[in-house]
């Protein structure tokens, strides 16, 4: 079966294409696949993701999920002003958050705690929790395409290596990695992947570029990709 067109536009990093786009410490993107938009993670303010979203003509009135990569404030703090604005039908957080966040949320959303790999619907995934020694537990999204996995991080705290293994277990060869990679440096592990694009807390962005010139892209507020 054809699988259907896959959107990821970047709404919020720390550059932007555009000098009308808001830019800070925080990464926000939207993934869409048929009926399903997903925004994956919230940057640290909503009112911010909102305006850059305008700026690029990108509606997020019918945003049917929010998706939480893992709890640090720059990923999850404009959850509550989204949540109010936007009303999805689903959120999806790691299991490791507390019952009072959930009950919090439970108020505003149908609350979904992950910790196996688990299926999103219109072939999206999360690839489960995963636990980082010294950070929150983080789970990644998986889009399959007709190229291959598509996967979408936050930081990647519990490692890039174990993330591309886990998706690589789970739905195949991932095709393409989009988000944050912090302090990543084992560049070899990008060799496979058709497509990289660094974003937000990548420390060695530039370094990543250079080593894979025709698989490694900038990514900023208000990139856009497509596939299918």
């Amino acid at each position: 079966m054809t699988k259907s067109t896959l959107r990821i536009e970047v709404l919020f990093d720390n550059e932007r294409l555009s000098n009308d786009l808001e830019i800070g410490w925080g990464f926000s993107a939207l993934i869409t696949r048929g009926e399903r938009k997903v925004l994956f993670d919230t940057a640290w303010d909503g009112a911010q993701v909102l305006q850059n979203a305008d700026r690029l003509g990108v509606s997020l009135e019918d945003v049917t999920d929010i998706f939480i990569s893992h709890a640090h404030w720059d990923h999850a703090g404009g959850l509550p002003q989204l949540l109010r604005e936007l009303r999805p039908a689903r959120t999806w957080v790691p299991a490791s958050v507390s019952k009072h966040q959930r009950h919090e949320l439970s108020r505003h959303t149908e609350v979904h705690t992950v910790q196996e790999p688990t299926p999103l619907g219109n072939d999206l995934f999360s690839t489960g929790a995963l636990e980082s020694a010294t950070q929150p537990d983080e789970h990644a999204l998986v889009a399959l395409t007709e190229e291959g996995p598509v996967v979408v991080v936050g930081c990647s705290h519990p490692g890039v290596g174990r993330i591309l293994e886990r998706v690589r277990d789970e739905y195949g060869a991932p095709h393409t990695l989009i988000g944050g990679l912090h302090d990543f440096s084992d560049f070899k592990l990008l060799a496979p992947l058709k497509k990289v694009l660094p974003c937000h807390c990548t420390t060695k962005k530039a370094e990543i570029l250079a080593a894979y010139p025709h698989s490694a892209e900038a990514c900023a507020a208000g990139t856009h990709l497509t596939f299918g």
